[in-house]
């Protein structure tokens, strides 16, 4: 793992989010800002980093969708769960939102 990223780990603020994730997120009242876990998954061939993450809003799925929703830059799955949730949440009944695959830019260039 390149020291850099041990130094400036990937935070929800500094992801490249698809504008189709940034449109579901503000149509859910998801303040993306407000992960509830950002993680780093690999480094791709193409230098950038693979990462994934979980956000939560107050809400129940009516019907859930057949597999994950997938698109070229990520993998986004709901589910009723509650993983990480703030505390606040803890008697609202809640959905999370399970993204993958979202490149993360580097502040400056990486260190082998």
């Amino acid at each position: 793992m390149p020291m850099r990223w041990m130094q400036d780990p990937p935070s929800a603020t500094r992801l490249r989010f698809p504008n189709e994730l940034m449109m579901l997120f503000a149509d859910l009242g998801v303040n993306y800002k407000r992960d509830a876990e950002i993680y780093h998954i690999t480094q791709l061939e193409s230098g950038l980093h693979q990462n994934g993450g979980w956000f939560h809003f107050i809400g129940s799925i009516v019907k859930q969708p057949i597999g994950p929703l997938v698109s070229i830059t990520l993998s986004l799955t709901l589910c009723p769960d509650r993983a990480l949730a703030a505390k606040a949440f803890e008697n609202q009944p809640l959905v999370q939102i399970e993204v993958t695959e979202i490149p993360w830019a580097l502040s400056e260039k990486e260190i082998d």
